[in-house]
């Protein structure tokens, strides 16, 4: 008997070497492929064995991060980009020097605020820049909105050679959909003149609501988006974002929803993690996103597309973004 159970224990013993063997080729594959995330799970469940190969392997996988926050105390969570993947506990604040694999991170901070972030990053402070501090909101989002923390960014890959403090701001979670737009045409606001008037006094006379009343019609020239007839949307397109409205309608449903279109400074923050132009997510995002497709999806239908906790920001409708100047603040709802 205790021969058996020798032999058995010895089996297993070569078969564990086995996988151990299997999994670190299997690595070294997916690292010549940069896919440092997916050559991590792989060598995870012999981790800690004491392996020199897999100790080394490892060591070319990670980067030490840190992640600081106003106040401290914070808990931090991540997940991989794909969209059946689970949060897992990072630590608390001040957190310093843990493994991460590199690549692209879907950072939860508390229970007030999602962040894209990468590693290496700045938001988890070891891209060779000054550290970065992320303001934490002490109060729960507006509903159906999320945070935006303030800090200097660079949105070099568009052109912007400065960084820019826009400071904390909200923008909505999902897209304006047509159920959304829909509340605004019904409850009058085409025909009540106090959603409209900031764009009386931005024309400087060359707009007047006699002019613009009636000017904004469906196929059926009552008031509503371009594609509508009767006033309404097709039937089963309730979630669909709303389309074919001009800027101008944009601005008179934002003032009914007392609020403002972003300007392009903010939209880009908002839209980009906080490196895009040094550690691009588009990679992977954009798979996860409806680009280049034939069709619209309801708004809320793609997990994993979302950037800071704003979804469909690539893909999916285009968004109007307001006449402001570089980096100017007076388009938003401000927190500090």
């Amino acid at each position: 008997v205790l021969s058996m159970i020798a032999l058995l224990v010895t089996l297993r013993a070569v078969n564990h070497r086995g996988d151990r063997m299997t999994a670190v080729a299997t690595a070294e594959n997916l690292l010549a492929s940069d896919e440092y995330q997916a050559a991590f799970e792989t060598l995870r469940p012999f981790i800690g064995e004491g392996d020199g190969a897999v100790i080394a392997l490892v060591d070319r996988l990670v980067l030490p991060v840190s992640v600081f926050t106003d106040p401290p105390g914070i808990e931090i969570a991540y997940r991989y980009p794909a969209p059946d993947s689970e949060w897992q506990a990072l630590g608390v604040t001040p957190l310093q020097n843990v493994s991460l694999p590199r690549g692209h991170y879907k950072l939860r901070i508390g229970d007030r605020l999602l962040m894209d972030a990468s590693n290496p990053g700045v938001t988890l402070n070891n891209a060779g820049r000054a550290q970065r501090i992320v303001n934490v909101p002490a109060e729960a989002p507006p509903d159906g909105m999320v945070y935006i923390p303030a800090g200097k960014y660079r949105l070099g890959a568009w052109g912007f050679v400065e960084e820019f403090d826009l400071g904390g701001f909200y923008v909505d979670r999902y897209e304006v959909s047509n159920r959304d737009y829909r509340e605004f045409v019904d409850n009058g606001g085409y025909t009540d003149p106090v959603y409209w008037q900031h764009l009386v006094d931005a024309s400087d006379g060359r707009l007047t609501w006699a002019g613009i009343q009636g000017s904004f019609v469906d196929r059926t020239r009552r008031p509503g988006p371009a594609g509508w007839e009767l006033g309404t949307y097709p039937s089963g397109e309730d979630a669909l974002p709303v389309v074919g409205i001009s800027w101008y309608e944009a601005n008179a449903y934002l003032a009914y929803r007392d609020k403002q279109l972003p300007g392009a400074h903010h939209w880009l923050r908002a839209a980009l993690g906080p490196m895009e132009w040094k550690y691009p997510f588009a990679p992977s995002l954009v798979p996860r996103s409806n680009v280049a497709t034939e069709r619209l999806l309801p708004v809320d239908r793609l997990p994993g597309a979302e950037v800071n906790g704003a979804f469909d920001m690539i893909g999916n409708a285009a968004e109007w973004t307001a006449l402001d100047s570089a980096g100017s603040k007076a388009q938003y709802l401000k927190l500090d």
